[in-house]
């Protein structure tokens, strides 16, 4: 039988929602914590998913030695301290993206991982897409041809947004690049790159 890795999951926004009731189809996997700011709102989550912890306090979740990955669903400003808390506590982790709102946050991730030899990862589903994969190959292996220019664009209606949302205040991780912009920035990275290897 095959060693059942154990979750937490810190933020409990709508993102955390998603990701939890696709965690539950994953045998391997089981959520044994959630945490949260709001002690109520960690029953609320705890108690639908059937989880048999739940904290008012991201400390309670560290600490948590059943508690092998966190994944973590706070707002975008907050991934930094929660990501290095995580690390250093020896808590894989996997964090929504944006992973850090600019360079020296993610260098900060990446020295403490491997520092503290725990697994960091962003959250970034595209990259285990069955039709991203079949992509790749077909750039690896030439049988579409050489690519010479990429077009892409993701975007969703947001001008009912107030300024001071996370979709734009800069100081909540705000922006068209750390919110979906990295999508279509992500195929050009990754396509091109299989050319010049």
């Amino acid at each position: 039988m095959s060693r059942v890795v154990k979750w937490g999951v810190l933020g409990l926004g709508k993102i955390a929602h998603k990701f939890v009731s696709d965690l539950q189809l994953v045998e391997s996997c089981k959520l044994v914590a959630v945490a949260s700011s709001n002690v109520e709102r960690a029953r609320e989550f705890s108690k639908k998913y059937a989880v048999d912890r739940a904290y008012g306090a991201y400390e309670s979740l560290y600490k948590d030695e059943e508690v092998d990955i966190i994944y973590i669903a706070s707002l975008n400003q907050d991934h930094f301290k929660h990501t290095l808390d995580s690390l250093r506590h020896q808590k894989a982790v996997l964090c929504e993206k944006p992973l850090g709102i600019n360079q020296h946050q993610v260098s900060e991730m990446i020295r403490t991982a491997e520092a503290q030899k725990v697994f960091l990862m962003e959250a970034l589903w595209t990259r285990f897409n069955p039709l991203f994969e079949q992509l790749l190959q077909w750039i690896e292996s030439g049988e579409i041809g050489v690519l010479r220019y990429i077009n892409a664009s993701f975007s969703f209606y947001g001008l009912d947004r107030e300024l001071d949302s996370r979709l734009f205040n800069l100081e909540k991780g705000g922006g068209s690049l750390l919110d979906i912009g990295i999508y279509p920035l992500f195929l050009p990275t990754n396509f091109l790159k299989c050319q010049f290897l």
